[in-house]
């Protein structure tokens, strides 16, 4: 293993584990889009206080997150009429508003997101129907995101988590209306290079709108969401 891969695993590593205990909420609905944000000390608890604004009124139902220990990134989801490229960043260390960050490849909200640390990506989502793209870009750096390859199934509705080194997407829709076809679908991607996903294996069942978590170790958790004919 040369050095630049050691530095780099190294680098990816603690970026993961080493991220402050704050947590931000963005955008949303309060009764029409906002830009609102707000804070909270996960470790203490008490009521949340402001952090800032986003750049324009967004919901983020349906839009994505990425952070590294520094920095938080915000973006896709919706604006009024229509889906959004927006990408958005903030310092969490201190208070204030969003900076323009770049935008994505295309606009699209219900896509999955997911970062190790230094490398944010977005997976599958709505653009008008539902997607196969996946998108990715720095961080640290501004700049627009790039296109990293494709998802085996076009989806929407669906959710991601990594480890340091890898990216897994997993569930969804194929976001036809009124009754859309679940998936139960796990794809996987290596974070720090680019090309199509490659299938990892099957949820238990089919399902998207969920949530997912994931720890350092590499485990990960796919919970609740939404289940064909309920």
């Amino acid at each position: 293993m040369s050095i630049n891969k050691i530095k780099d695993n190294y680098n990816n590593r603690r970026a993961f584990t080493t991220r402050p205990d704050r947590a931000i909420e963005m955008g949303g609905f309060e009764p029409a889009h906002t830009k609102n944000g707000t804070t909270i000390q996960m470790a203490t608890g008490g009521t949340s206080t402001d952090f800032g604004d986003l750049t324009n009124n967004r919901t983020l139902f349906g839009g994505m997150t990425a952070s590294s220990a520094t920095r938080a990134l915000f973006y896709g989801g919706e604006v009024p009429g229509a889906n959004s490229t927006d990408i958005d960043s903030m310092q969490l260390a201190s208070t204030g508003n969003a900076s323009d960050h770049g935008d994505l490849t295309q606009a699209r909200g219900y896509a999955a997101a997911t970062s190790n640390g230094t490398r944010a990506l977005c997976a599958g989502g709505t653009a008008g129907s539902a997607v196969n793209t996946i998108d990715f870009g720095s961080i640290a750096q501004t700049g627009n995101f790039t296109d990293f390859g494709d998802l085996t199934v076009s989806r929407n509705a669906v959710v991601g988590i990594c480890s340091p080194v890898r990216g897994v997407f997993a569930g969804g829709t194929d976001g036809t209306s009124p009754s859309p076809a679940y998936q139960n679908t796990i794809d996987y991607i290596t974070i720090n290079s680019t090309g199509n996903a490659t299938d990892f294996g099957d949820l238990t069942g089919y399902s998207g709108y969920m949530s997912a978590t994931n720890d350092s170790s590499g485990k990960g958790f796919f919970i609740g969401g939404a289940v064909p004919g309920g």
